[in-house]
C-alpha cells in the first residue's frame, strides 16, 4: 500500500456555510505520513477526490422537534455541524453504503438513532429522515469548599462513552449528561482542591439533583 502512495494528496477544508468540502493545497508523502501546510483553521482533511459524487443532508431535532445548532453529525468517516437551523449536508460518493447519527462522545451526551443509508447511485442528492435527540437529563448540585461555603469550581462529569466540562462562578450547577449511565463527576477549586462522587442516572428522570454538596 505505501509503495503505491502518491507523492502529493490535496488538502481539503470544510466549509461550513456552504457545508461541503473545499480543496485548498496540498500534502506532501514524508516517510509514512503526509504532511501539508493549511492558512487558517478548521476542520481539514487529506484526500483524493471522488468522483462521481453526490450528497446527503437533513436535519438534528431534539426530544421537542426544535432544530439544534452546532451538532456533530457523523456521516460515514466525516464529521459535519449543523447550522443554527439544525441543518446539515455534505458531499458522498455514489455507490457506497454508509451510516449517519449523532454520536454522545463528540456531542456532551447527546446521541440519536442511526439512520442506515444504502449506496446512491445517482447524482440528484438525498434528503434523509430527521436525527432525533434523544431527552438529555441533568445533574445538579453544589461545590463547597471545606468551611461550609459554595466555591467557584470546573465540574468534569465522566461516562463510559464521553464526558462534560462546565465551569461555575459561584459554586453551583447543572450539567448535561445521557441518560441511563454511572456518572464520575470530578470537581477542581481554583486552588487545586479536588472533590470527588458518582451518580447513577435513571432512565426516566430529566434532572437529578444531588443531596449533598461536593466538598473539595
Amino acid at each position: 500500500m505505501l509503495a503505491d502512495a502518491p507523492p502529493t494528496m490535496p488538502l481539503w477544508y470544510f466549509d461550513e456555510e456552504a457545508a461541503q468540502w473545499v480543496e485548498e493545497g496540498e500534502a506532501n508523502l514524508v516517510g509514512n505520513e503526509y504532511i501539508g501546510e493549511v492558512s487558517h483553521f478548521t476542520a481539514w482533511n487529506v484526500d483524493m477526490p471522488l468522483d462521481p459524487r453526490t450528497f446527503v443532508a437533513g436535519y438534528v431535532l431534539d426530544c421537542n422537534n426544535e432544530p439544534l445548532a452546532n451538532i456533530r453529525v457523523s456521516v460515514g468517516p466525516l464529521l459535519i455541524t449543523t447550522d443554527g437551523n439544525g441543518f446539515y449536508k455534505t458531499n458522498i460518493a455514489l455507490g457506497f453504503d454508509f451510516e449517519v447519527k449523532v454520536l454522545q462522545q463528540y456531542n456532551v451526551g447527546l446521541g440519536s438513532q442511526v439512520i442506515q443509508v444504502p449506496p446512491i447511485n445517482t447524482g440528484g442528492g438525498q434528503q434523509l429522515e430527521d436525527l432525533i435527540i434523544s431527552c438529555p437529563t441533568t445533574i445538579s448540585g453544589s461545590v463547597q469548599s471545606c468551611d461550609g461555603s459554595n466555591t467557584a469550581a470546573s465540574i468534569y462529569a465522566k461516562w463510559s462513552s464521553g464526558g462534560n466540562l462546565i465551569y461555575s462562578e459561584d459554586g453551583s450547577f447543572s450539567i448535561i449528561v445521557p441518560i441511563g449511565e454511572v456518572v464520575e463527576l470530578t470537581v477542581i477549586t481554583p486552588n487545586n482542591f479536588v472533590g470527588h462522587t458518582t451518580v447513577y442516572v435513571s432512565n426516566t428522570e430529566l434532572e437529578t439533583v444531588l443531596p449533598n454538596a461536593i466538598t473539595a
